[in-house]
């Protein structure tokens, strides 16, 4: 995203042109899972749901499966992610139970470096081994 945003403004300072989008309508093509497909809220403890995993999220089935249930339940709701990411659903007991989302950590967050005690040197060779939580639900 940081590649697209510099190209475009380089075009709007008139150094280059860019040749049309493939998809100039992706976004608007997106698919919604309708949201009866979504088991939440539910309520008990961790012994009541005795098969419950984290299934990496694949497919487009379940990337629209993840989108609904974000969209319905998440403050956030299903705005892309940026960068790198992971997504999983956590399904249990025939039901959609939740979903965790994980992307690139942020290059410079002042309160997590001091907290870690990293120096800008160790920040830039750490970074790689840290994550964000970009979604939990």
């Amino acid at each position: 995203m940081s590649c697209k945003v510099a190209l475009l403004r380089m075009q709007q300072d008139g150094l280059l042109t860019l040749p049309m989008p493939r998809h100039p309508h992706w976004r608007a093509r997106r698919v919604h899972a309708p949201a009866a497909e979504v088991g939440l809220p539910v309520r008990g403890q961790r012994g009541d749901f005795p098969d419950l995993t984290l299934q990496p999220v694949s497919t487009p089935a379940a990337s629209q499966a993840w989108n609904a249930m974000m969209r319905q339940h998440h403050d956030q709701g299903d705005q892309p992610l940026p960068g790198a990411q992971l997504r999983y659903l956590i399904p249990g007991q025939g039901l959609l139970l939740g979903g965790l989302g994980f992307g690139a950590a942020a290059w410079k967050v002042a309160p997590r470096d001091d907290d870690l005690g990293w120096t800008p040197a160790q920040r830039q060779a750490g970074l790689h081994l840290s994550v964000h939580n970009a979604r939990f639900l």
